[in-house]
């Protein structure tokens, strides 16, 4: 039987991996340190996550705040994993705005469009927010 304890457990697991397989330019780690230090982020749903700035401090941190669902202007498998598990969130009670399920096609195709160091950071850190929120609910 799987326990909301190995749940969350595995997600940092996958988190953990995709941040180490990530190769980030330096504006691109530098825009990740900016938003989570100010602990806002504009086009979320539920923008202001300062309450959370030190576990995202913690997960960044020790990857030198590359990103870590983004290779190549392109969301990695596990980012597109966890946008369809935020999608689904009603089947576990939840409700799938709470993890911007409705805004994330519009960040896929920003993302690809464009390899604006604001942009993939901007991905990143509302990816990472959102699974934050999620593994706590």
């Amino acid at each position: 039987m799987q326990t909301a304890g190995h749940r969350k457990a595995f997600l940092w697991a996958v988190i953990l991996l995709a941040v180490c397989i990530s190769s980030p330019a330096p504006a691109q780690q530098s825009e990740i340190r900016d938003i989570v230090t100010a602990g806002h982020l504009a086009g979320m749903r539920w923008p202001n996550f300062a309450d959370d700035r030190n576990e995202l401090q913690k997960f960044y941190e020790p990857a030198g705040f590359a990103p870590a669902w983004v290779a190549a202007s392109q969301p990695t498998p596990a980012a597109l994993s966890l946008i369809r598990l935020f999608r689904s969130a009603e089947a576990k009670g939840l409700n799938p705005e709470d993890y911007d399920a409705a805004l994330w096609d519009d960040r896929i195709q920003a993302l690809k469009a464009s390899s604006s160091e604001l942009v993939v950071a901007s991905f990143d850190v509302a990816l990472t927010v959102c699974a934050m929120r999620y593994v706590s609910a």
